[in-house]
């Protein structure tokens, strides 16, 4: 498997990227919160620095494991540029059961949660005590709401080796490959979250700014080509070019509904026919969401 160097997003970082550089002199924790590149803050902020430390105690755990179980951790690289309250690990269903036994080992756990049961794979949430950073997310699929996009058999396929680099410590943790990470981040943006944040600018410059980003790979390039994956990429790229300006100067902003509606139907039949996902509460909740994200879009502009 191929290294790399997974370090944290510092106000240094940004200033290697000319792009981002007119952003430094307005910086605020308000910013670095809504536009998900809160690490810049470690220095100063508390809270911050705990999740920071409960981070490289997950990454150590993870680093022990790497043998034992086959997974990757998910949307954590080129660079960390938000610690939240969770870290997301893609598994192979038949890791699981192993992967909470060693854990239980290590950490408090206050219960488990099972949810986004599908007929192709589940998620459940670790809930920990006694931490800042306090969930362990574990994927079996790649996919957001009872919607499925790739499986985790297809994805671990090309894992690399990423080292994560601590003031004091490093660890050797799996991670996925390049463009497999950066097709996640995508997905993640545009059927996840539904808004583009300064953080997925941030990442989306960092890819470009690595020499090996996208080399030569037949099974990633493959992935580049899927209709879904197409689809995801141009809504994307034709909001940031509408969302720029609000990305930049307030920190995220939310998907024109033009561009999201046309991907969420496209997604929803996809998700009916192909992978027969036949649950209609999934299409009640995705029209919710489509709706309340226009609202929330509207409501910024106001």
């Amino acid at each position: 498997m191929n290294r790399l160097i997974v370090g944290i997003l510092a106000t240094k970082s940004l200033a290697s990227i000319p792009a981002l550089r007119a952003i430094i002199p307005k910086l605020t924790k308000q910013l670095a919160e809504k536009g998900n590149i809160n690490t810049i803050l470690i220095e100063v902020d508390e809270t911050v620095k705990e999740k920071l430390n409960d981070l490289e105690r997950i990454i150590s755990f993870l680093s022990e494991v790497e043998s034992e179980v086959e997974f990757a951790i998910l949307k954590m690289q080129p660079i960390i540029t938000h610690l939240g309250n969770d870290i997301d690990v893609l598994i192979r269903p038949k890791d699981v059961k192993h992967f909470l036994q060693r854990f239980e080992k290590m950490f408090r756990i206050h219960h488990i949660e099972l949810h986004e049961n599908i007929r192709r794979g589940f998620k459940a949430t670790i809930h920990l005590s006694d931490m800042k950073l306090n969930q362990v997310e574990l994927y079996t699929y790649l996919g957001w709401y009872g919607y499925f996009f790739i499986s985790s058999d297809e994805l671990l396929k090309s894992r690399q080796t990423a080292v994560f680099a601590f003031d004091n410590a490093s660890f050797s943790v799996p991670v996925l490959s390049n463009t497999h990470a950066f097709i996640v981040d995508i997905l993640h943006a545009v059927f996840g979250n539904r808004f583009i944040s300064l953080g997925d600018l941030v990442k989306l410059l960092s890819y470009l700014y690595l020499e090996t980003s996208f080399a030569d790979n037949a099974e990633g390039n493959s992935f580049l080509n899927r209709r879904e994956i197409v689809m995801a990429i141009n809504c994307f790229v034709k909001s940031l070019r509408i969302c720029l300006t609000d990305v930049l100067s307030s920190g995220r902003c939310y998907i024109p509904l033009r561009y999201l509606l046309h991907y969420s139907i496209i997604s929803s039949l996809e998700n009916f026919f192909i992978n027969k996902e036949l649950s209609l509460d999934v299409y009640w909740k995705e029209l919710r969401r489509i709706l309340n994200t226009e609202w929330r879009r509207l409501a910024k502009s106001v």
